[in-house]
């Protein structure tokens, strides 16, 4: 069932704890990046940890207390270097006849560890707070196109360009765009 997913997948139970892994999953486990463990995932970087740790007690928590929440999504930046990972958490229909403990309750998945478009724009939006448009900007920028060819591509003039561009910098903490494209490259192809 968890190859079907397409994605590297874990199934967990109401508690967060992993209960299937799938193989798609391996490669990540194997290296180390996420970890299974007798509490539920875990990731190899104390940070991330942290972080993954966050992802599931709220939605075990928000789940237990009647809150609904469907899903929830977080980025493991791994160690310098590393592509950053989305992982994100779904909660699963209850079966009428799944009161068990052990029973499937969510489906935590992994996109990134490369450059898949849709991955690179969510952390471009969560990590670094960008805004679709300036989204749109950088991976432009990253792809090789001019201010000029992103404007025209845009409708807006290449002056739009400047100021959004001053603001992606700001963001990404870089000061010109070959530095932009350079943190890309190391952000989503390690």
């Amino acid at each position: 069932m968890l190859a079907a997913v397409g994605l590297p997948a874990m199934l967990l139970d109401a508690a967060g704890r992993v209960i299937a892994i799938g193989p798609l999953m391996r490669p990540l486990t194997r290296s180390g990046r996420i970890l299974v463990t007798a509490s539920g995932p875990g990731a190899g970087i104390a940070g991330d940890d942290r972080v993954l740790e966050a992802l599931i007690g709220t939605l075990v928590d928000a789940d237990a207390s009647g809150v609904a929440v469907l899903s929830a999504r977080r980025i493991l930046h791994g160690a310098a270097g590393a592509a950053p990972l989305l992982v994100e958490m779904l909660l699963l229909p209850r079966r009428e006849q799944s009161s068990d403990a052990g029973a499937p309750r969510y489906l935590l998945t992994i996109r990134g560890g490369g450059c898949e478009e849709p991955m690179i724009a969510d952390v471009l939006r969560e990590a670094f707070r960008l805004t679709a448009s300036e989204v749109e900007v950088a991976m432009m920028l990253g792809e090789g196109r001019s201010r000029s060819a992103i404007a025209e591509h845009r409708g807006v003039s290449v002056d739009t360009i400047k100021f959004q561009l001053k603001a992606i910098f700001a963001k990404l903490g870089v000061k010109r765009e070959t530095e932009l494209v350079a943190k890309m490259g190391r952000l989503f192809r390690g």
